[in-house]
């Protein structure tokens, strides 16, 4: 096995493993301590948060790929549902890229996230501006923080999903 290959497995195997800690505990904490591969793979903690950002992003990206083909007639709905749903099966991931949504490893694969969010909603053309384009997505995602005060994001997606299962 080439260096490169060694190197991508360690850093695959510490994702893995700081993804598993994350869905258990779900405290939004980054387990840099209690994950030694973490630390050794990535060096720091911005390389890791940045590591999980782009995590998440994939997996939304696919999300709404799936959301737009197989999803509901309304594209804004349908984005919306998409990355509440992602939220809920990840809520570990979430909660950590919450916390440290003002961090600069995070901050610009959040911007990246809303555009991308705005644009598969229809709210947005690939040609505008990004941050134009980012505030438009953060609005679909905003409702959760201010839920959160509350019931939390979890109370809000389980009302969402019952509205769902009546309609």
């Amino acid at each position: 096995m080439t260096t490169t290959w060694q190197t991508q497995n360690r850093r695959s195997a510490a994702i893995r493993e700081t993804l598993e800690r994350l869905e258990r505990s779900r405290d939004g904490e980054l387990p840099w301590e209690q994950v030694p591969a973490a630390r050794d793979v990535f060096g720091t903690q911005s390389e890791l948060l940045r590591a999980l950002q782009q995590i998440w992003f994939t997996r939304l990206t696919a999300a709404l790929d799936q959301a737009m083909e197989y999803g509901g007639t309304d594209p804004v709905e349908t984005a919306q549902m998409a990355w509440y749903e992602l939220a809920w099966r990840f809520a570990g991931l979430r909660r950590v890229l919450d916390r440290h949504r003002d961090h600069a490893a995070v901050s610009p694969g959040r911007t990246q996230e809303h555009r991308m969010l705005a644009i598969s909603a229809g709210l947005a053309r690939f040609d505008e501006p990004a941050v134009v384009a980012a505030a438009r997505g953060r609005q679909l995602v905003s409702a959760h923080r201010a839920e959160s005060r509350s019931t939390g994001w979890f109370g809000l997606l389980r009302g969402l999903r019952s509205a769902r299962s009546v309609a």
